[in-house]
């Protein structure tokens, strides 16, 4: 063949030349590193992969087979760890190919909560990374310490592990989980706490410190909603007790309005079926009273006070009695029955304050136990304020008192100022040197239910001046508000 007349040949000569030499540069390149992964872990004839295996033998190796040979010198004492609680189990590793067998030197303690951690040092003899892997496990048989129990579950200083679901719980709640013992830290993570509403899981921040967890949302929580609280059985005490696991719900309530100094509110009781403080800061001692509808027409949401004895009792706190001071509340008296002086609320009655209700609520009087600032103490006794018309029977009113270091006594109704008094001393003094007195502060009336300091004001024989009407959204602050913020509360409230 004449290569010189046959052009067509010679091109084509080349270019498979070409591609010939490309082809054999493509096999000389070598194939990307695969992940190494877990492809099955078993003890005895249990699968352990998913993390919640129960009965497992307590003599039984255990035998984690990956997806490609192994670097045996990356199995090491620090790559693989058996631990039960605080206590790290000794093991023999053996390590062949693509498979690693963990022998315990010691039989498993029966009934304990174990945890396998399989670190990323462990590498694929061709160098594929591993990503960590932790697994729960449980061994069979009973365990010989005590178990792991709940001892309280709050949100604030609410309750949430009664027997009905607790209610009006704060959209901003911290739950805190006090248990029996410390806590194996290795088994509180995302599986074994969640929250959740329906089938939506609520991203939470979960910190644990010996014997208590905290689950902090890592969002608000939305307004009357419904939400479960589930705790495994996975997690154990720090000696391997076991927990038998718990579930719960809770309904959150509505957003309330945000008030001035919002910082500077201590307390805040909003009566939505319950008498919990939505601040978390104050507990109930005694809670004798009924729900009815608030001023705004909801149903249950507004506490009812019968005058026959009603009382809401909260335990005595130091924020209750301070020098400044502002108590504000939503009040429906119902002067049906108003022949006398009927008491709202007070705190060992002239021993600490008091603030009574008088002539069909034509006349309110606020007494107070001051200090004098040179160690001594008074106290003021209330003067009669007359209540601007219309006589306010069976309507909703906003009333706020305010005591002062600077030493005046105010009281406003719908956010205007009907009395101030100049008292010239350092606020409020509480005297607790009084034998069968006590700090509680008692709204329907004057002081404790077991307060008997007084000869004339004993609860039990004086039922007849407890409160009768209506009181909803109580807030407690350390400050003085001024007019303009009681005016800016009262407009956001009615």
């Amino acid at each position: 063949m004449n290569l010189r007349k046959s052009p067509f040949i010679i091109i084509t000569l080349i270019i498979s030349i070409i591609i010939i030499n490309l082809t054999s540069c493509k096999k000389d390149e070598p194939d990307p590193i695969k992940n190494l992964t877990l492809s099955s872990l078993t003890a005895g004839n249990i699968d352990l992969i998913n993390g919640t295996a129960e009965n497992v033998p307590n003599n039984s190796s255990i035998v984690a087979v990956f997806s490609a040979n192994l670097d045996i010198t990356t199995v090491t004492a620090s790559s693989i760890t058996l631990t039960e609680g605080s206590e790290q189990a000794e093991v023999t590793l053996s390590a062949v190919g693509s498979k690693i067998t963990i022998t315990p030197k010691e039989k498993l303690k029966d009934g304990r909560a174990y945890v396998l951690n399989i670190t990323s040092q462990i590498k694929s003899f061709e160098g594929g990374d591993f990503s960590q892997k932790t697994i729960n496990f449980k061994v069979e048989g009973a365990s010989n310490t005590d178990p792991l129990t709940i001892e309280s579950i709050k949100a604030g200083n609410v309750d949430l592990n009664g027997t009905v679901a607790a209610t009006d719980i704060s959209t901003k709640t911290e739950i805190n989980i006090t248990f029996s013992s410390n806590l194996n830290e290795a088994t509180v993570n995302a599986t074994s706490v969640t929250l959740s509403a329906g089938s939506s899981d609520i991203p939470s921040s979960i910190a644990t410190s010996n014997n208590t967890i905290t689950i902090t949302p890592d969002v608000e929580l939305t307004e009357k909603t419904e939400y479960t609280l589930t705790l495994a059985n996975t997690l154990t005490s720090s000696e391997g007790g076991v927990f038998d696991g718990k579930t719960l719900t809770f309904i959150t309530g509505s957003t309330p309005v945000t008030p001035p100094q919002v910082d500077h509110q201590v307390a805040f009781w909003r009566f939505n079926g319950n008498t919990n403080d939505y601040m978390g800061m104050q507990s109930t001692v005694v809670e004798k009273l009924s729900y009815d509808v608030d001023r705004h027409g909801e149903s249950n949401a507004a506490g009812s006070f019968n005058g026959d004895g009603d009382i809401l009792e909260i335990e005595a706190n130091d924020n209750l009695i301070n020098k400044d001071l502002t108590i504000s509340m939503w009040v429906k008296i119902d002067t049906s029955d108003y022949s006398s002086t009927r008491y709202l609320f007070g705190t060992g009655v002239e021993n600490g304050y008091y603030f009574e209700v008088l002539s069909r609520f034509e006349n309110v009087s606020f007494t107070t136990r001051n200090d004098n600032g040179d160690g001594t103490a008074d106290v003021q006794w209330g003067e009669e304020s007359a209540i601007p018309a219309p006589t306010r029977d069976d309507i909703w009113t906003q009333l706020v008192i305010t005591m002062g270091n600077d030493g005046f006594r105010r009281i406003y109704i719908d956010g205007t100022m009907i009395a101030e008094y100049d008292l010239g001393t350092k606020g409020i003094e509480f005297d607790d040197t009084i034998d069968g007195i006590n700090a509680n502060l008692a709204f329907g009336y004057v002081c404790s239910t077991t307060s008997t300091g007084t000869d004339w004001a004993i609860y039990e024989d004086d039922k007849s001046s407890t409160y009768k009407g209506m009181l909803d959204d109580i807030r407690v602050f350390d400050i003085v508000l001024t007019q303009a913020e009681i005016t800016t509360l009262y407009n956001a409230e009615k």
